[in-house]
């Protein structure tokens, strides 16, 4: 959750009450609502809007008829009885064996460019973590050791140093299992738990963490951020591959028992949406498991390879079957909202995909957390190679961006509406780096070139900025240089 503190608004839950941030830093106002395309259509009237509803109803008609979608989702007040006996249907691209999970085979798209050889590659990414992870404290480093034996995630010395987010903390987490830094991956979990885990059964947010604390542990909210959840559960399952520990597995097990399948008394819901009215995602991540916020999401807490992994690791057949249906509408959302020729998503979305605008909440711009989706495209390319549509959405991410370049001599910026309108000039380093992501999925060396290449001259991220921007910079350096690793069972089919 790439969020800052904001105004209160009684209408919504405490712990959601915040404003967007521009380059994973300080807080900004969110950006107007959703920019209309300037076409024709925004001007039909009268009889021209009826004969395009009619064409668009036969359109929809014949592609019901030749693409059946599955069946109607399940109700949300209980496990989906579709599970019972299986997704309630297969992805239709799936493509099983062919990813780096199953095959072994990891590219290192860095030395394949002809950038550097493996050893220099190899240099670079030590050298990347070394400074991220033990640099300089005052502007380079974001873990933090503390007393007892635990870490935390942070950013500056300034506005940031003191806010720690199951965000930053989970992607450490994940990163030094990676490595396979064992001893600060251990610190980190030892402070998410002890910190930021709710442990009391009777807390309303019982096994969720709080997203956002002080260095101190102290709460600046009690509520979770949905990401945190997904992405600690697959550190987790990532380190027990990694460290032959199991214990790390049933961690994992414990969380996502806790938070997706436990019984929740509202406002507080289960982290996914059994209910979202839409057959081909019925099954989805909400933005907020608590109030209004449950009612959408974030389509960069999509990450199909996430719940792929989860579904490979679940004890149980209904466990089995509730990921497989989370793989299969998290594939479908990520199309959806993607699918304007720009190919960018908002960074809020309705659960069919459509932009939404929520004051103080919810951006339908492409902005700092939307950065993310082109990695969760990579990712399920890269370990499972599940679904051909990852290729072409990244191909419209990156072709949309490379027109970007060719007309601004700055480059392109960081914020857009859905519709490519320019909405802000920066050219952070953490949206380099997810765009540079790509190229795992593009079997287009012109196109992806020019962005791998920019990545391996982007300086590491320092400085008040380096939180964000470092973060997703050392993960694309992981994915593009095969330091990414699936450590998994294989499929159970």
């Amino acid at each position: 959750m790439v969020v800052g503190v904001g105004a209160a608004r009684s209408a919504e839950p405490a712990h959601v009450q915040l404003s967007e941030t521009g380059e994973g830093g300080g807080s900004l106002p969110l950006a107007a609502p959703l920019a209309t395309p300037p076409t024709a259509i925004a001007r039909l009237r009268g009889p021209m809007c009826v004969l395009l509803f009619v064409v668009l109803g036969l359109s929809l008609a014949v592609v019901a008829a030749v693409f059946p979608l599955p069946a109607s989702p399940p109700s949300s007040s209980t496990r989906p009885a579709s599970h019972a006996a299986g997704p309630s249907s297969p992805t239709p691209t799936s493509q099983t064996g062919r990813g780096a999970a199953d095959t072994g085979r990891y590219r290192n798209v860095f030395v394949e460019a002809g950038l550097a050889e493996p050893a220099a590659v190899s240099a670079r990414v030590d050298a990347i973590f070394s400074q991220l992870f033990f640099g300089n404290k005052a502007d380079e480093a974001v873990f933090f050791e503390v007393g007892d034996g635990s870490a935390f995630i942070s950013g500056s010395e300034s506005r940031k140093r003191d806010d720690v987010r199951t965000e930053g903390m989970s992607y450490g987490m994940m990163i030094t299992a990676q490595r396979g830094n064992q001893s600060a991956f251990d610190a980190l979990w030892r402070w998410a738990q002890s910190h930021m885990r709710h442990s009391n059964p009777r807390s309303p947010y019982y096994g969720y963490f709080a997203w956002s604390c002080k260095q101190d542990g102290t709460h600046n909210f009690e509520g979770p951020a949905s990401d945190g959840e997904i992405w600690f559960a697959a550190a987790l399952y990532t380190a027990a591959g990694r460290f032959s520990e199991p214990a790390y597995a049933r961690a994992a097990d414990e969380l996502l028992d806790d938070v997706v399948f436990r019984e929740r008394t509202p406002p507080v819901t289960r982290l996914f949406e059994t209910s979202t009215g839409v057959e081909s995602a019925p099954v989805q991540v909400t933005f907020v498991p608590e109030g209004s916020a449950a009612g959408y999401t974030d389509p960069s807490y999509h990450v199909p390879a996430f719940f792929e992994l989860f579904r490979r690791r679940a004890q149980s057949a209904v466990s089995r079957a509730f990921w497989a249906d989370a793989v299969f509408s998290s594939r479908n959302l990520l199309q959806r909202a993607g699918s304007t020729p720009s190919g960018l998503a908002p960074d809020k979305s309705e659960f069919d995909g459509t932009p939404i605008y929520v004051p103080n909440l919810a951006s339908p711009n492409f902005g700092a957390d939307a950065w993310r989706v082109a990695q969760n495209h990579a990712m399920d390319h890269l370990w499972f190679d599940g679904d051909a549509r990852h290729a072409r959405s990244c191909t419209r991410i990156l072709a949309f961006f490379a027109r970007e370049n060719r007309t601004f001599a700055g480059g392109y910026g960081d914020e857009y509406s859905v519709f490519g309108e320019r909405l802000r000039p920066y050219h952070p380093q953490g949206l380099v780096a997810m765009n540079a992501a790509c190229a795992l999925a593009v079997d287009d060396d012109a196109l992806t070139r020019p962005f791998v290449e920019e990545l391996w001259r982007t300086p590491t991220p320092t400085g008040e900025w380096r939180y964000y921007n470092g973060l997703l910079y050392m993960l694309a350096y992981l994915l593009l240089s095969g330091g990414f690793r699936y450590f998994g069972p294989p499929s159970p089919d």
